[in-house]
């Protein structure tokens, strides 16, 4: 799959969001198990359109804040959003407890949480079965090393996306070798990307900026202050 292919998916991230109302997940507090109520299919719904299965290994993203997990967030809709994505399946390390909604199109698995032994295991389950991925995201550097359970069984595209403190400075060889086998990475600074690449010797060119995005519908400029005026 060439860059483009990888790229185009990040085109979408400034959409509005498309959230499915009847599909709600809960987390139970005490064990942190999903529980779908997936909508069901309408007559006529033609996906002949849509064929590109995405994995998506993430640190957090729902149920979850900051920077990092609104990132997650976005890059995860504007995925489901892109229409030639049938399904995204997305394995996060941690989550907390809460409800959220997610968007169509999206499996969000959580039993490899807060066990690295659970993690390999869940995300071996899912590359064993069902149709092949035609792209796989590693959202995030830490992650890096569980590429080589993913390529062992296909050998897929391979997008690696960098946010900042952790692809500032040098990682060990078997980062290094991990890095072989990705084909291109998002960042989300010039700075973190010249950064990332002076210490890996990843190519600048296979590197694309993919900077944070705002919620229009939700930051928006606001009545001017009578304080301030009065100053």
């Amino acid at each position: 799959m060439k860059n483009e292919s990888i790229k185009s998916w990040g085109q979408c991230r400034t959409a509005e969001p498309e959230v499915n109302e009847t599909q709600a997940w809960s987390y139970n507090p005490e064990k942190l198990q999903v529980i779908p109520s997936l909508p069901e299919k309408k007559a006529g719904d033609d996906r002949r359109a849509e064929s590109m299965r995405v994995l998506v290994l993430l640190s957090e993203a729902y149920a979850g804040w900051g920077g990092v997990q609104q990132f997650n967030r976005d890059m995860l809709q504007a995925l489901c959003r892109h229409p030639s994505v049938s399904e995204v399946v997305a394995v996060p390390r941690w989550c907390r407890p809460g409800t959220v909604e997610l968007p169509a199109k999206l499996t969000y698995l959580t039993e490899g949480l807060n066990s690295k032994l659970k993690y390999v295991e869940t995300i071996w389950k899912v590359i064993r079965k069902g149709r092949a991925f035609e792209l796989f995201v590693v959202a995030h550097l830490n992650l890096l090393p569980f590429v080589q359970l993913l390529k062992s069984r296909q050998e897929t595209a391979t997008l690696l996306v960098l946010f900042g403190l952790e692809a500032w400075s040098p990682r060990s060889w078997f980062y290094r070798r991990c890095l072989n086998r990705v084909g291109a990475s998002a960042s989300i600074s010039e700075f973190t990307r010249d950064r990332f690449c002076a210490w890996s010797g990843f190519q600048v060119e296979r590197v694309f900026l993919l900077p944070v995005a705002v919620d229009l519908n939700r930051f928006t400029p606001g009545p001017k202050s009578v304080e301030l005026l009065k100053r």
